[in-house]
């Protein structure tokens, strides 16, 4: 067996991007496999590596800008991002605070029948991950 196949993507290690790994929805979407920095899509073959975020984010990167300062550039880039697109982010967190944690859990168990429908009938969106 392969050494990439028993390794575990968390170990930090640059891997080669398998048919399997570029059809997997990362993040709970498709087609979100894609650095993280420079947004390039990973194709078969692709080195690829995850890095922890510590402070930030979890992310991918790609061999091009992959490096010993991948981490410090990717804080800066969500900093400028934060700066940059400040109106988003106040959004998200906003939408994030008025859902409490029983509304959360009761989702989650099935329990808000009304808010499940109005979804499939397309009276609603959701735009956080809960």
């Amino acid at each position: 067996m392969s050494e990439q196949k028993t390794s575990n993507f968390m170990d930090g290690k640059q891997r080669i991007a398998t048919e399997a790994e570029c059809k997997a929805k990362w993040s709970g979407r498709t087609g979100g496999f894609r650095c993280h920095l420079c947004g390039h899509r990973f194709k078969v073959g692709d080195p690829w590596r995850f890095v922890f975020g510590k402070s930030v984010r979890n992310f991918f990167t790609c061999a091009a800008c992959d490096g010993p300062d991948v981490l410090d550039r990717f804080k800066a880039a969500c900093d400028e991002a934060k700066r940059r697109f400040w109106w988003l982010f106040d959004d998200l967190q906003s939408a994030n605070e008025e859902v409490s944690h029983e509304s959360r859990v009761s989702y989650e168990a099935g329990k808000d029948d009304g808010f499940r429908e109005g979804l499939q009938e397309g009276r609603g969106s959701v735009s956080q991950s809960w």
